[in-house]
């Protein structure tokens, strides 16, 4: 257990904690477990999942809310590094994740966004990508570098624009062969970036050991993963592109349609009062 502590010190209840957690992981069982602030629960979860992970081959698969919360699980695995050898990798979004002009001024979701790059990708407008396969010595040699130890994403972005690599590429490649993945809900509440994601890994549900960091908040995220929404900005922006486009029936289309949506918006304001 301690080869995975990174402090001098156990702070009240810690060990504890720790052998929970490493018990739950070696029973293949699940764990809730609640403590204060302060207590330090994010690296005694991974001083008790990391030894059954290495032990047994498995992937720790850690899942948080936000990017600050994500920010600290890499942080803590740097000091674990610093005194037992392992990898671990965040996951960031295409928008977060991408040095392409095009993506980061022109698409607003996800969704756009994957759209986007694969149809750069398959156009060949994509010079990052390309250089992929012109600097593959140099791509394999940045995988094997962050495999070293835990990398933070504005890390890779750093590399990647000096080399011109795709970050988000090398991100998915690191994380084929990191021992800990880090990444927001939406990796397993979202059926389709799920399916995605695991198969991206090639590996099975059984060969990871997965943590739902402030798992309270499951609820409301798995309900928002779940749910589609559009906002009037959205179908204003489509219209403007069908314009451009002179794609006229698009934009008489998408009009009455948000035409309805503020009707109904204004209709369920009037019911509240």
């Amino acid at each position: 257990m301690t080869d995975y502590f990174p402090y001098e010190n156990l702070r009240p209840n810690q060990r504890e904690f720790i052998e929970l957690v490493r018990e739950a992981a070696e029973k293949g069982e699940n764990a809730i477990i609640e403590a204060p602030t302060g207590f330090g629960k994010t690296v005694s979860v991974l001083a008790g999942v990391l030894p059954v992970a290495k032990e047994l081959g498995l992937k720790v698969l850690y899942l948080a809310r936000t990017h600050r919360q994500m920010d600290r699980v890499i942080e803590e695995l740097k000091a674990i590094s610093g005194k037992s050898p392992v990898s671990g990798v965040e996951l960031r979004s295409r928008k977060d994740l991408c040095l392409h002009t095009y993506l980061t001024q022109f698409t607003s979701d996800a969704y756009t966004a994957m759209v986007v790059c694969k149809n750069l990708k398959k156009l060949g407008k994509c010079e990052f990508y390309e250089n992929e396969k012109k600097k593959k010595a140099e791509f394999d040699e940045l995988v094997h570098f962050f495999l070293e130890e835990p990398s933070h994403p504005t890390e890779i972005l750093d590399y990647s624009q000096t080399l011109e690599l795709c970050p988000y590429d090398l991100t998915k490649r690191i994380s084929e062969k990191a021992d800990v993945i880090v990444a927001s809900y939406l990796y397993l509440l979202s059926p389709t970036i799920r399916e995605n994601f695991i198969s991206s890994l090639d590996v099975d549900y059984s060969d990871l050991i997965v943590v739902f960091d402030e798992a309270h908040n499951l609820p409301d995220q798995a309900i928002s993963a779940l749910s589609d929404k559009i906002s009037i900005n959205t179908i204003n922006r489509a219209i403007k592109e069908a314009d451009e486009y002179n794609e006229h029936e698009i934009a008489n289309f998408l009009s009455i349609f948000g035409r309805g949506m503020e009707i109904l918006f204004q209709e369920k304001l009037a019911n509240r009062d």
